[in-house]
C-alpha cells in the first residue's frame, strides 16, 4: 500500500517506509487497535484494505484511518463467511477467499460475492493468482486446477501430482509465478 511495506511479527505489524518502522500493536483501551500482536499472514482486500490473520483473533486494517476492525464483522458484511478463513489471493477483477469449512467464495471489483462451486468436491488447500486473471487451486487430492476469474470456468485441469502420489490426500500449499 503506497510503496510501504509490511512485516508481521510475534511483537506486532510493522510498516516501513524506506526510512522508518512503525508498529501497530494491540491496546485493550483502543477498540481500533490490532485485536493481537502475534500477527501469522497478511492479504489484500479492495479498497487497499488488508486483512491481518493472527494467532488468536484477525484484525482489517484501513490505511486511510489507520484504523483496525473485527475481521469476523468485515466479512459478513461483505456476504461471506465469518471464520476460518485461509487464504486470500487477487486477480485482476476479483479476490478470492478460501474458507476451510465453507470452500471458495469470489468477489468483483463491484463488491458483488458469490461461492464458487467446482465439480472436483476435494478439499481446496490453497490459492494463488495466476497470470491473465486467472486463480490456480491445488486440492488435497493433488488436482491442481486453474480458474478464469470472469466466469469461474476451469480452464486448465491436471492430475500428474495425484497420480505420482497414488491419490493420497495431503495439505498443499501453491506458489505461482504469474509473467
Amino acid at each position: 500500500h503506497k510503496g510501504f511495506m509490511w512485516f508481521g511479527t510475534i511483537a506486532g505489524l510493522n510498516r516501513y517506509d524506506g526510512y522508518t518502522f512503525k508498529t501497530f500493536t494491540h491496546n485493550a483501551a483502543d477498540t481500533f487497535s490490532l485485536a493481537d500482536n502475534y500477527v501469522l499472514k497478511i492479504f489484500e482486500l479492495p479498497g487497499y484494505k488488508m486483512f491481518i490473520q493472527s494467532r488468536n483473533s484477525s484484525s482489517v486494517y484501513d490505511p486511510a484511518k489507520e484504523k483496525f476492525t473485527d475481521a469476523a464483522t468485515w466479512l459478513k458484511a461483505q456476504g461471506l463467511p465469518g471464520k476460518d478463513l485461509l487464504n486470500i489471493a487477487s486477480s485482476n477483477d476479483c479476490f478470492w477467499f478460501l474458507f476451510e469449512s465453507a470452500g471458495l467464495y469470489k468477489m468483483n471489483r463491484n463488491g458483488k460475492t458469490e461461492k464458487v462451486l467446482l465439480q472436483n468436491k476435494a478439499a481446496i488447500t490453497d490459492i494463488k493468482a495466476g497470470s491473465r486473471d486467472h486463480l490456480v487451486i491445488v486440492h488435497n487430492d493433488a488436482m491442481i486446477e486453474k480458474i478464469n476469474c470472469s466466469n469461474n470456468e476451469i480452464i486448465y485441469s491436471s492430475d500428474a501430482v495425484k497420480r505420482i502420489l497414488n491419490a493420497q490426500v495431503y495439505n498443499f500449499s501453491l506458489f505461482t509465478k504469474a509473467n
